[in-house]
């Protein structure tokens, strides 16, 4: 029977190999992981009333149609992204939404090839909307029913976007039967920049 040392110099090289991909998995990935609205503080999160009028001010500075809206904000620079584009472009499709007018917007000075139809902001505006939605990539549904803010948070439940079940079918579903949910996950989990 023979029995084989490991040598010094192989226990160092899988030493520093695993540990490259704890470091490049977190640099990637586990440092994005927190709260939706973790980046904020909650008490200087404006009501919900203050919200449908900072949203119905950017729906005229910006000129968009006062119809049920869905706005995706994605941010290109933000790791995140890449979990919620085929998500995004899924929902863009989804006849599910027909009642809804979607908009892609995208932060200024961001290169936009996620989404080629993007709108990508204005400083204004995206100041204006970062008083809105505090982490990306996010969601903000506006009921043309109630005229108020129905929903501003991730897509979905999971911890990385497209995964878990679908807060804007949760949200669209209760507007369907005239019910505004007023849905704010603030302290859901998941994958987010901030804005």
């Amino acid at each position: 029977m023979v029995i084989r040392f490991v040598s010094a110099r192989n226990l160092i090289f899988a030493s520093i190999w695993v540990g490259l991909i704890v470091l490049f998995f977190w640099i990637f990935f586990a440092r994005s992981i927190n709260y939706f609205g973790q980046h904020k503080n909650l008490e200087l999160q404006p009501s919900w009333e203050s919200k449908d009028r900072q949203f119905e001010k950017l729906l005229v500075q910006m000129n968009l149609k006062k119809k049920n809206i869905i706005l995706h904000l994605v941010d290109p620079d933000c790791s995140c992204s890449r979990f919620s584009i085929n998500y995004v472009k899924g929902l863009l499709s989804n006849n599910d939404y027909s009642d809804f007018t979607q908009y892609v917007f995208i932060p200024p000075g961001k290169e936009n090839s996620l989404f080629p139809a993007g709108i990508t902001l204005s400083e204004n505006n995206y100041q204006l909307l970062k008083q809105l939605i505090p982490s990306t990539p996010a969601a903000l549904i506006w009921s043309q029913a109630s005229k108020k803010v129905a929903f501003i948070g991730a897509h979905t439940s999971g911890e990385i976007c497209g995964q878990g079940k679908s807060n804007l079918e949760i949200v669209v579903a209760n507007l369907k039967r005239n019910v505004n949910p007023k849905y704010f996950p603030f302290f859901q989990k998941g994958c987010f920049c901030s804005t």
